[in-house]
């Protein structure tokens, strides 16, 4: 299955399960040992192959251990600053996100409004 905006959650957590199995798999590593490497207990691993939830930390020191971890680079890649932002923001990147002041605020609607 390929993972899309569209899969839920609870379809990506298992696709990404099976996934991590068949690389420890194809490692030669059972979940002891990949459990003895990354110090996650093998009920925890177990789980995660199962596609239940984990925390960040636990998938970290996974992949960590699958040798996988510079595939996260893809996950969030750098947004690294473009020759234009220097011109569009005079030399200093935003630092958060704000609303265009040109543009007039959304209206909402309400019972009544229907005219």
């Amino acid at each position: 299955m390929k993972i899309t905006q569209n899969s839920t959650d609870s379809e990506t957590m298992q696709e990404l399960g099976k996934r991590l199995q068949r690389y420890r798999i194809d490692s030669g590593l059972s979940q002891n040992e990949l459990s003895d490497m990354t110090g996650i207990s093998s009920k925890t691993i177990a789980n995660l192959e199962d596609g239940k939830q984990t925390n960040t930390l636990t998938l970290i020191r996974i992949l960590r251990a699958l040798g996988l971890l510079d595939n996260l680079e893809l996950l969030a890649p750098p947004q690294d600053n473009r020759p234009i932002d220097f011109l569009r923001y005079n030399k200093k990147a935003p630092q958060r996100a704000s609303r265009n002041r040109n543009e007039e605020p959304k209206r909402t609607w309400k019972w009544g409004d229907e005219k």
